[in-house]
């Protein structure tokens, strides 16, 4: 279904109520009632993994949601999320938790947001036989850390950035399982090239693509990123939200922390 670009934020709502729907465990009946809990308690209850908690901050409106297994959730309970961050951070390493990540989640809205990257470096599909020639050699200078957060599949859509006879840089999306409108981009640059400006030129070409498929471009990357902070405002996306998540420190379970 395309996406309707008089309402993009609108559509982006929309998207968003179903990402959060999916993502928490929750009914139709459940997200709707979940509503009125998270304007005074600020809490969901997430079915989906015991061992885990995650907190959520709208940026555009500051509302946070602290998302976590009914078991853990008296230890946390008091936690006002009104409070300043550094006060919820300490809240939940009291309980016996470990900071696992911290995102911020950049959506690109409409297509008019897209600031193209004009450059005359060659770019290949996924599909192309170079690509799939030229491939090997650049998964074999990259770490197995960075392989992993590429995370490529054969069947998955690619953009290659080419120069003198190798690929420079890739990006590819895939569209969220729980929201299959909004396509996730990762990009992976070569170790030799990047204090340049690749990451922008292949993550621009690639949102031309996603876009003119109908889809939302969405980029996650590490608060302290700020090379990939760069690449993703440089092109004109916003941030959304910020998620960290949190863990069970190692041997601990929710059954043998007090609160």
């Amino acid at each position: 279904m395309p996406i309707d670009r008089q309402s993009p934020n609108a559509d982006l709502k929309n998207h968003s109520f179903a990402f959060w729907q999916s993502a928490l465990g929750l009914t139709n009946a459940e997200m709707l009632c979940s509503q009125h809990v998270i304007s005074h308690l600020g809490h969901y209850l997430s079915k989906s993994d015991e061992q885990s908690i995650f907190h959520f901050t709208h940026l555009a409106n500051g509302k946070q949601v602290l998302a976590l297994p009914e078991k853990i959730r008296p230890l946390l309970a008091s936690i006002d999320l009104n409070e300043n961050r550094t006060l919820i951070d300490a809240a939940i390493l009291a309980a016996g938790f470990v900071e696992q990540y911290r995102d911020i989640d950049y959506h690109l809205e409409q297509i008019n947001s897209l600031k193209r990257i004009n450059n005359s470096i060659q770019h290949l599909n996924s599909n192309s036989p170079l690509f799939k020639g030229l491939l090997p050699d650049f998964l074999r200078q990259q770490t197995a850390e960075d392989r992993d957060i590429l995370d490529l599949e054969e069947d998955d859509e690619a953009i290659a950035l080419v120069a003198d006879g190798a690929i420079q840089a890739i990006a590819r999306y895939v569209p969220l399982k729980l929201s299959p409108l909004i396509a996730d981009i990762t990009v992976l640059v070569s170790p030799l090239a990047r204090q340049g400006q690749l990451a922008t030129m292949v993550v621009s070409r690639l949102c031309e693509l996603i876009l003119s498929r109908g889809l939302i471009p969405r980029y996650r990357v590490a608060h302290h990123h700020s090379a990939s902070i760069k690449v993703a405002e440089k092109l004109g996306f916003t941030p959304q939200f910020t998620i960290t998540a949190w863990r069970i420190k190692a041997g601990d379970s929710p059954s043998n922390i007090n609160a």
